[in-house]
């Protein structure tokens, strides 16, 4: 079946051509999603996603704020701070105690319902960006998701690359988008009653997107090539551009506290510990 829908996907291998239509599109989805917006956000992570959107609606001289959440003092809160002073931006950044975050992961959980500990970390990423900015009076919030599934920037894409079944999983990925991802980041969203902005996901430039050959997109040395490559001939710094960054529950710091609560809590897995917030 899967053999099937990939003889029918027609692939885009022209880079000058995809370049000029990526940035032809991204621009067009950003002003189409927030051009006449007042006031709005960037959860800011410091990675390629959202320096290269923060980039462009800076370019756009749209009125944004970037908001960049952390554990004490983590890898994506240095990255952010490097961009946004590099790009000038408006930059919030909260700053989350380790036995504050308890509290947070916890209403993540019983927010999302469910006990898998990626979920639960990326969600409360979002989800303190979001507090953060509902703090601001924003009510609307762009992010980056998308990126990863339509660039191949997951790590399960890099072992797919390496067992040669890159087709299949990213478009195993891209099937999942919304009824895995998009789905739990607008389950908090309307808890906030903030609406989200996904350029990424605007469909001419996912269509688009989806249609570009994967060996443009990853190689054994780097993901999301095309895109970084797009940032990079835009204006964005080399070392902005191609930086390699952890995923967001990683780089906020919310996977490392999920584990140090299961076991300060005598649990064998994260699942078990996140289980039994759920039952309490």
């Amino acid at each position: 079946m899967t053999m099937l829908k990939l003889k029918k996907v027609e692939r885009f291998s022209n880079k000058e051509k995809i370049l000029a239509e990526l940035e032809l599109k991204l621009f067009n989805s950003i002003k189409k999603n927030v051009g006449h917006e007042n006031n709005f956000g960037i959860a800011f992570s410091g990675g390629v996603d959202s320096s290269l959107l923060a980039f462009i609606c800076k370019k756009l001289k749209l009125n944004f704020k970037a908001y960049t959440v952390s554990i004490n003092e983590s890898e994506d809160l240095e990255w952010a701070k490097k961009v946004s002073n590099n790009l000038k931006l408006q930059h919030s950044t909260r700053i989350i105690d380790f036995d504050s975050s308890y509290e947070i992961i916890k209403k993540v959980c019983r927010l999302l319902k469910t006990n898998n500990p990626v979920q639960v970390g990326i969600g409360c990423t979002l989800f303190s960006v979001l507090e953060q900015a509902k703090n601001d009076n924003t009510n609307i919030i762009m992010t980056g998701l998308g990126s990863d599934s339509l660039f191949c920037g997951f790590n399960k894409h890099k072992k797919a690359l390496e067992n040669n079944k890159i087709e299949e999983e990213f478009l195993e990925g891209i099937d999942n988008v919304y009824d895995v991802d998009v789905k739990r980041d607008f389950s908090i969203a309307n808890h906030f009653k903030v609406d989200l902005v996904l350029p990424y996901l605007e469909k001419e430039f996912m269509e688009f997107s989806k249609k570009i050959d994967p060996k443009l997109k990853i190689n054994k040395y780097h993901n999301k090539i095309i895109l970084r490559e797009l940032a990079f001939n835009l204006g964005l710094k080399r070392e902005f551009a191609f930086r390699k960054k952890l995923a967001a529950q990683y780089g906020s710091g919310f996977d490392k506290a999920i584990e140090v609560f299961a076991k300060e809590n005598m649990f064998k897995t994260k699942t078990e510990f996140l289980n039994s917030l759920l039952k309490k």
